[in-house]
């Protein structure tokens, strides 16, 4: 049976969050056990795609009266309003055979979980791949397909973006992101998405409350279930680390890469341009 790391984290910052994430990728070593990392956010929070522009389609004066941060993540996609949903991060080794060799077979080799996890729900979810793009001017994860899309009702119900770190000689390593709507995310995004209309949201997307399952099953029945999942599709066992000692000083440093773009107006302005982020997002690139 092999072993995975499972961290299961409290409420923390966007910050916190993304540089524990870019701390975890960037230790990763050829044949460590990979990671699977639970958590959610103090407060609502918008997460931007590591190559997405910021422009007039984000209300950012909603964003700063709402005190909702923007933060860039060093993963791909659109744009992620954290919100009463369950947010994952997966890291491993792609060539490792529970992964496949490559970006897509990795990400139809996770969503085996996560269907598993859906069906346990009672829902009849679907794996989609598709090669189309939403449009340039659409923010939203929730209203574009990416490579393996799972679909209940015709309609997303998890948002998934990857990035990848290393060479063939040294080895791949990917960190996938992940978001599950728990509670209905729809009324919050109109405030913060110009151009976002509720009637075209919920043709695209569904929540687990939306589907009337949340909050009769909580977040850590929830949260259960799909480790419980996780480790029956790959056959595994849960290593617990919690608490981050030895990455501790490194996260601290590493938080100021990833900046409330809300409140900091210089960030804002260097990440509105993308040539003008700091190096630190840019290593990711590496190997990709």
């Amino acid at each position: 049976m092999k072993n995975w790391r499972l961290i299961e984290d409290p409420p923390q910052s966007g910050p916190f969050n993304m540089a524990v994430d870019f701390q975890l990728l960037e230790q990763f070593k050829p044949g460590k056990t990979p990671i699977f990392r639970l958590y959610s956010w103090q407060r609502p929070t918008l997460s931007l795609g590591r190559n997405e522009k910021i422009d007039e389609g984000i209300n950012l004066d909603s964003c700063r009266k709402q005190r909702i941060p923007l933060i860039r993540r060093m993963t791909g996609g659109k744009a992620v309003l954290h919100h009463s949903d369950l947010t994952y991060a997966i890291i491993g080794e792609l060539g490792d055979l529970q992964f496949g060799k490559g970006v897509h077979e990795a990400y139809r080799s996770l969503a085996r979980g996560f269907l598993l996890f859906f069906q346990k729900l009672g829902l009849d979810p679907q794996l989609v791949e598709t090669s189309e793009s939403g449009t340039l001017e659409s923010h939203l994860c929730f209203s574009v397909p990416s490579m393996a899309e799972i679909l209940v009702e015709g309609r997303k119900l998890i948002g998934s973006a990857q990035r990848i770190r290393g060479s063939a000689s040294k080895g791949r390593f990917f960190l996938q992101h992940g978001s599950i709507p728990l509670g209905d995310p729809v009324p919050l995004m109109l405030s913060v998405f110009r151009h976002a209309k509720e009637e075209d949201l919920r043709q695209k997307m569904h929540s687990l409350e939306s589907l009337g399952i949340y909050p009769k099953k909580n977040r850590e029945s929830l949260q259960l279930l799909l480790k419980d999942c996780i480790s029956e599709c790959f056959g595994l066992q849960w290593v617990k680390q919690p608490g981050f000692s030895s990455e501790a000083d490194k996260i601290k440093k590493t938080m100021n890469n990833f900046p409330d773009l809300s409140r900091d107006l210089q960030a804002y302005e260097n990440h509105k341009n993308t040539r003008s982020r700091p190096m630190i997002l840019e290593k990711m690139t590496e190997g990709a």
